[in-house]
């Protein structure tokens, strides 16, 4: 009998990467395919989804050339952190992917800044939260039923379900990690109700695969989709730093500093120095870090 494998997809930048792992950690099998860079105007950067499902699904069919992908029974997806679109209730694109750094909606930002607590992590032009309101300028486009960040859509895509993400995702789109919901001062800048996901815990089961997909893919219909996480969060799991007090950098197209802690810790920019840091930027809390673990390796 084949070991049973879990497999991990990350959606950057520059391509998705696929990583298969069995019980015991072991690495059994890893794939990349390589992406066109998102499209770049100035602060606009933004990139059609179906470039990303067109990696995923490639990635993982070239995985299938090293492991039995009969043989995966979980798979989580982590993508690019504040990169969001629309999507209608079956999950077609309503808009093209705003990226993590677009940066255009600064009138958007202005606004949010006005209502929402300092330590939010909606503020700033690159937010999630921010490019929600610009795609919503001129109003719902009519077919749109769900705002969802990159990693939400390709898990989505893999499960046939949408309007769900994680807490690490959706802090920048304006959720309270520490009340667990999302805030009364989403009403007052007109954010509708029915576009925001459902908050779920990371490796939180989203469901089974879809039959379809896995039929396309070469995996079991038997595979189940886990709710997955940011890019940032994702580098931290990997290195296995479990205590509290552990931190990490990570370097991609951008630099990420995470630190391991038993409560949220939140920060102000005070100082030239510090103005890049994001108001309520997210530290990895160690019960997250552990339920994650547990959930994506147990049934």
């Amino acid at each position: 009998m084949t070991a049973e494998l879990f497999l991990g997809i990350d959606a950057g930048t520059s391509g998705v990467r696929a990583c298969a792992i069995n019980r015991m950690e072991e690495v059994a099998g890893i794939a990349m395919t390589a992406m066109p860079l998102p499209m770049q105007d100035g602060a606009r950067v933004e990139q059609e989804a179906d470039i990303w499902w067109d990696a995923v699904a490639e990635t993982i069919r070239s995985l299938g050339g090293s492991v039995d992908l009969s043989a995966v029974r979980r798979i989580a997806i982590d993508g690019t952190s504040g990169t969001l679109l629309l999507a209608a209730a079956d999950g077609q694109p309503c808009s093209r992917g705003l990226m993590y750094n677009d940066a255009r909606a600064t009138g958007e930002a202005a606004r949010i800044k006005t209502i929402a607590r300092a330590e939010s992590g909606a503020h700033g032009a690159t937010a999630a939260a921010a490019k929600l309101l610009h795609l919503l300028r001129d109003g719902v486009p009519a077919k749109a039923r769900h705002a969802v960040h990159q990693a939400d859509w390709i898990a989505g895509r893999l499960a046939g379900r949408f309007g769900f993400s994680d807490e690490n995702n959706a802090l920048k789109l304006g959720y309270d990690p520490v009340a667990r919901l999302w805030p009364a001062w989403m009403d007052e800048i007109g954010v509708p109700r029915g576009l925001m996901p459902e908050v779920l815990v990371p490796g939180t089961l989203l469901g089974p695969i879809d039959r379809n997909v896995a039929t396309a893919l070469g995996l079991s219909a038997r595979a189940e989709i886990c709710i997955g996480t940011t890019d940032g969060v994702a580098a931290f799991i990997a290195t296995r730093a479990a205590e509290i007090g552990d931190a990490v950098t990570s370097l991609g197209s951008t630099l990420v500093v995470k630190l391991l802690s038993n409560q949220p810790i939140f920060s102000r920019p005070k100082s030239r120095r510090d103005r890049g840091t994001t108001p309520g930027s997210s530290r990895v809390c160690s019960r997250e870090y552990r339920r994650w673990k547990a959930s994506l390796m147990n049934g």
